[in-house]
């Protein structure tokens, strides 16, 4: 394995090539003929209600003058980019909801995948990630089950132990959901894509869908295996009730090196507290109280 700072110089190169492709606003200061030409005929009446231009404003054969242009094309590119982001924003939340949706079916209350976002985000900004990428997973981390949405409710909410004929239906949640959330041009859902895909990819190369061991296993799928781990075992869920918290990290340091990241958990478990106020902020009080464990037939069986 290699150190953990040679990591974080890796992957920090990584984000910086992430973060080289947001667009970012040029200024325009010679506007071609040909958008001024079509802006004083077809958009002359326009130009004029919208942005009061005047005969003062213009050249002698009636065209625009180029500091005119340049503050249209300006004013033009703003509403493009807001318009964009909205436009985003909408999708965003379309895709929010499809994840909630596939959490109610999971008889879950819609608030896991909103932990499960902040825990993300939480461990991500800890582990040294730009402030861009801790905002894409804080978006993207949320719709890691959205495939759920194609799980029969049966097997879904199933409190016994699955055969291998209904564990192989589970399993192909990671494809559908990467199904679902692929194919967009916006960084979150890309991202969101991956997220879905590899999540339950285990650190040893024993999981699914693809058996990915280590560092192939993309960094936003390590986080969310470890934190959607985490959430599970410490919530009440259709069939088990909540672990103590110190019952379910029991479960997550056995797992380090063969299911989990190891530099991920030693991280989490450093900042613990943190991770409990996340916790205790966002669960009822009446969720907060340890229950006696007691193994569920769906774990142990």
């Amino acid at each position: 394995m290699a150190p953990r700072g040679n990591r974080l110089r890796r992957h920090a190169r990584n984000n910086d090539a992430v973060d080289s492709g947001t667009e970012t606003t040029e200024s325009i200061s010679r506007p071609s003929t040909k958008y001024v030409d079509r802006w004083t005929s077809s958009g002359k009446s326009l130009l004029s209600q919208e942005h009061n231009i005047t005969c003062s404003h213009r050249l002698p054969n009636g065209r625009l003058l180029p500091e005119t242009v340049t503050v249209y094309q300006q004013h033009v590119f703003q509403d493009t980019r807001e318009s964009k982001r909205e436009l985003e924003e909408s999708y965003l939340a379309a895709m929010n909801m499809l994840a909630m949706a596939a959490e109610f079916k999971d008889e879950n209350t819609g608030d896991h995948i909103l932990r499960i976002g902040r825990y993300s985000a939480f461990l991500a900004g800890k582990y040294g990630l730009s402030e861009h990428n801790v905002h894409t997973l804080l978006n993207a981390a949320p719709m890691h089950d959205v495939g759920k949405i194609g799980i029969p409710d049966q097997i879904l909410n199933k409190p016994a132990r699955l055969t291998a004929e209904e564990f192989a239906v589970i399993k192909t949640h990671t494809r559908i959901g990467a199904r679902i959330l692929g194919g967009s041009r916006s960084i979150i859902l890309q991202e969101a894509s991956t997220i879905a895909l590899r999540h339950h990819e285990n650190w040893d190369g024993s999981g699914y869908p693809d058996g990915l061991q280590g560092e192939a296993i993309p960094l936003p799928g390590r986080i969310v295996k470890l934190v959607d781990v985490f959430d599970a075992l410490t919530t009440d869920r259709p069939y088990k009730n909540a672990y103590p918290v110190e019952t379910a990290l029991g479960i997550i340091r056995k797992g380090i090196g063969t299911e989990f990241d190891p530099d991920l958990v030693e991280l989490f478990l450093a900042h613990l507290p943190e991770i409990l106020a996340i916790k205790a902020d966002m669960l009822h009080d009446e969720a907060l109280v340890d229950q006696p464990y007691v193994p569920s037939e769906r774990d142990s069986g």
